[in-house]
This record gives C-alpha cells, structure tokens and sequence, in this order.
C-alpha cells in the first residue's frame, strides 16, 4: 500500500485535528507556568530585598555589638585602673598602724608608769599632736561612764 498525496494531506490534517487542543492545552500550560514563574521572581527578588535588609542589620548589629564590647573593655579597664589607684592609696594609709599603735601604747604606759618627764611628754603628745585620740578616748570613757582625769591633773 503506498499513500498518495491526498492521503498524506488527510493524515496530515488528523494529526493537526488531535494535536491541535493537546498544543493549545500545553500553551495555556506554558503560559499559566510563565505567569507562575513571574509570580516566583517578584517574590524571589522581593525576598532578596529582605536577605539584603537583613544582612545589612546584622552588620549594623555586629558594629553595635564591636562597639559595646570596646566600651566595656574600656570601662573595665577605667575601674581597674581606680580599684588600683585606691589600693595604691589606701595602703600607704594603713602601712604604719601597727607602728602607730604601739606608739599610743608606749604613750598610755608613760602616763601610767612613767616618770614626771615622761608623764608630760605622753601628755603633751597625746593632747596636743593627737587630738582625734584624745577626743575618742574622751568620748570612749563617757560612753562607758569611766572617770578620767582632766588633762591639767595627769602628772
């Protein structure tokens, strides 16, 4: 059997006939999936928008974050340094007590045992180059109802 012209032009013409909704049916296809894939840029660039927002946050947050830890640094490194400075200081202040002590108790035990020059000196020293110790030692013995001696009468 050979096909003529006519019958190549007739299967030609079924073929078109059955394609032909099967070809629009894929075109509307193809174009509801271009309007689909449209949709999907926009949202797509929209979103890389937002990844921009956010990295460019996140930089900021991290020069923030650089920032505030440089301050602390720097203000612990301010309250070492005073902590250091008051230490420093203050232990000057308390390097001699025991010297000073001992010399209030040398004094104490002049004006009890000592003799006449002694008892002045003690006096003199404890009245005149003390006075915030003899005015505690007042204060001490009034507190605790103790009689003391005017100054004039310890010989």
């Amino acid at each position: 059997m050979t096909l003529t012209k006519d019958d190549i032009r007739q299967i030609g013409e079924v073929v078109v006939e059955v394609t032909s909704p099967m070809f629009e049916s894929l075109g509307e296809r193809m174009d509801k999936l271009e309007v689909r894939m449209d949709g999907l840029e926009v949202r797509m660039d929209k979103l890389e928008v937002r990844m921009d927002k956010l990295e460019f946050r996140m930089d900021s947050l991290e020069q923030e974050l650089s920032d505030f830890k440089s301050e602390v640094r720097t203000r612990f490194s301010t309250l070492e340094e005073r902590i250091n400075h008051m230490v420093a200081k203050n232990q000057n202040i308390f390097d001699n007590i025991d010297e000073d002590i001992r010399f209030i108790y040398q004094l104490i035990e002049k004006l009890e045992k000592g003799s006449a020059a002694e008892k002045e000196f003690a006096k003199e020293t404890i009245i005149e180059h003390l006075p915030a110790i003899y005015k505690a030692v007042i204060l001490v013995a009034k507190d605790l109802k103790v009689p003391l001696p005017k100054p004039e009468t310890i010989k």
